[in-house]
C-alpha cells in the first residue's frame, strides 16, 4: 500500500486514502498530498488521527477544510455521546 500511496495517479492515492486499514505512516503522507481530492478523502477517513484531521481544518482549500471540520465534529460528538 505504501507504493500505491506514492503512485502518480491522484485517483489511486484517493482510493488508498479512503481505506480504513491504512498503515499509520500513510496518514500524514496523504494528508500532505498536493492533490486536494486526496486530502478530501483522507480528511473524511474515520481512522485518521485527531491531530491530523485538526490540521486539515485549516487547509487552504475550503472543501478539504469543510470535510475535516465535519469529520472532527462527528468524532468529538461520538466521544461525548458513545453509542
Amino acid at each position: 500500500m505504501q507504493i500505491l500511496a506514492s503512485f502518480d495517479d491522484a485517483t489511486v492515492r484517493s482510493l488508498i486514502a479512503q481505506k480504513r486499514r491504512l498503515v499509520p505512516d500513510l496518514f500524514p503522507l496523504l494528508a500532505r498530498d498536493q492533490d486536494e481530492t486526496v486530502r478530501i478523502a483522507i480528511a473524511a477517513n474515520q481512522k485518521i488521527p485527531l491531530e491530523l484531521v485538526r490540521s486539515l481544518t485549516t487547509d487552504s482549500i475550503e472543501s478539504v477544510a469543510s470535510v475535516a471540520e465535519y469529520n472532527l465534529r462527528e468524532r468529538l460528538k461520538n466521544v461525548k455521546n458513545p453509542k
